[in-house]
């Protein structure tokens, strides 16, 4: 009888725990939709008081509505001129070991 009250307990914390882990190791994904400013290898979208840093590498849905899983984004390439493009991005919260935080820019999507 105690066995089985110790292992419930067991079971329960390690549940627990479990969830905590996979929690903190893979956050939500948060989408937002806003204007990027396209630059010479760099964008930055501003949206609700927060500017995003969005890498020129990252994942990203085309207007075909396929993915790729690296890659400027074609709605992000560079034209020669600065200019504002209208997408939809995901981002996750990051926070650094010495406890600084930012919303990492995860994804793009192209498409309307």
């Amino acid at each position: 009888m105690i066995s089985l009250g110790v292992s419930v307990v067991v079971a329960a914390g390690a549940l627990t725990t479990g969830a905590f882990v996979v929690g903190s190791h893979n956050p939500a994904v948060t989408v937002v939709s806003g204007d990027a400013r396209v630059g010479d290898g760099v964008a930055t979208a501003f949206v609700d008081g927060w500017a995003y840093g969005i890498p020129m590498d990252v994942a990203w849905l085309g207007t075909d509505g396929s993915w790729r899983q690296s890659g400027t984004p074609a709605c992000m390439t560079w034209t020669g001129t600065p200019r504002d493009v209208s997408i939809k991005f995901g981002w996750v919260p990051v926070t650094s070991p010495d406890g600084n935080g930012w919303r990492q820019v995860v994804w793009v999507s192209c498409r309307d």
